[in-house]
């Protein structure tokens, strides 16, 4: 797990002695979303608070285990947006990415939470059994 990338871009206003904190944006996933938390940082500018974690080759039960303390400080206020599961589904593991992902839902109810699809395998042709087994997870 040495390839792990944060990145941060904090948007903390002060007006005068006080520090306003805006909402958080907390972005995580596999190699898909390399990029997408400065891009995202650049279209919210001030209004939030954007962190993206990209980690690579992961299964989702292990992007969330890297980032469970980041989570924990977020309020309803915020969004957590978790991209990934395509190895969880490419190694027949659909019902534990399934389950993961009820558990996850469970266990942050603080916080506002998105999941985004499943990624085709682009090196695979689109009838391949992984590609056909990624439609049925994102169906799901």
């Amino acid at each position: 797990m040495n390839h792990i990338r944060r990145y941060t871009k904090s948007s903390v206003h002060r007006y005068g002695t006080k520090t306003t904190k805006k909402h958080s944006v907390l972005l995580v996933g596999d190699s898909h979303i390399r990029g997408v938390a400065e891009r995202l940082a650049i279209k919210l500018r001030i209004s939030y608070r954007t962190i993206g974690y990209v980690i690579p080759n992961a299964y989702r039960s292990n992007i969330t285990l890297i980032v469970k303390s980041e989570i924990k400080n977020l309020s309803k206020n915020d969004v957590v947006v978790l991209c990934g599961n395509t190895l969880d589904v490419a190694k027949n593991n659909t019902s534990i990415g399934l389950s993961f992902i009820l558990q996850f839902v469970k266990n942050t109810e603080h916080t506002n939470v998105s999941f985004l699809d499943a990624r085709h395998r682009f090196d695979l042709e689109a009838s391949s059994c992984v590609n056909k087994e990624i439609n049925v997870f994102n169906r799901k």
